[in-house]
């Protein structure tokens, strides 16, 4: 996908950050809303990390495989 290998690390390091601030708003829904909106925006955000490992970051890993975190092995 990113053949620039500079380029992919920016990027994989920017999606681990992304993934750490979605999980934090898990969190955050989880402890101030109702159980009905947690579980919705739980579900969202399970999604949205599906859609971002698979389309984005395994693609960056096919091609850097190095960059892949030991979490994600």
């Amino acid at each position: 996908m990113i053949k620039d290998k500079n380029i992919a690390k920016e990027i994989n390091d920017l999606m681990l950050e992304y993934q750490g601030k979605l999980s934090e708003s898990v969190v955050t829904v989880r402890d101030n809303c109702d159980e009905k909106e947690a579980y919705e925006y739980r579900k969202a955000v399970g999604n949205v990390l599906g859609k971002m490992i698979v389309q984005i970051m395994n693609p960056i890993y096919g091609e850097h495989m190095d960059l892949r975190p030991e979490q994600l092995k």
